[in-house]
């Protein structure tokens, strides 16, 4: 998902596109040969954030503060869904019983 101010709307012509990637066997040279087009016919660069699905709930869980506040934010969804990821439980809050 694009996330950080491009997310919010607010868009430069020199400013990165913040995208963060959470998925299964992905680096980050496959990641960058893929973005390439984009780039080009975007005419700037992406800031990539790259994490494995279980990396990136192990911080989420520990609290990362900086992954707290990108969950918590806009997002624009590229490919996927946020059902993947397991977001921590906020204080006061209950999850439904699934059964």
């Amino acid at each position: 998902f694009i996330h950080g101010p491009a997310a919010r709307g607010v868009v430069t012509a020199t400013r990165e596109i913040e995208l963060m990637v959470i998925g299964k066997d992905i680096t980050y040279s496959r990641i960058m040969e893929l973005m390439k087009p984009a780039e080009r016919s975007l005419g700037r660069p992406f800031d990539l954030l790259i994490y494995s699905v279980a990396d990136f709930n192990h911080r989420l869980a520990t609290g990362n503060g900086f992954l707290l506040r990108a969950m918590e934010q806009e997002k624009i969804p590229v490919l996927g869904s946020e059902k993947a990821i397991q977001l921590p439980e906020k204080p006061g809050r209950k999850r439904k019983s699934r059964r």
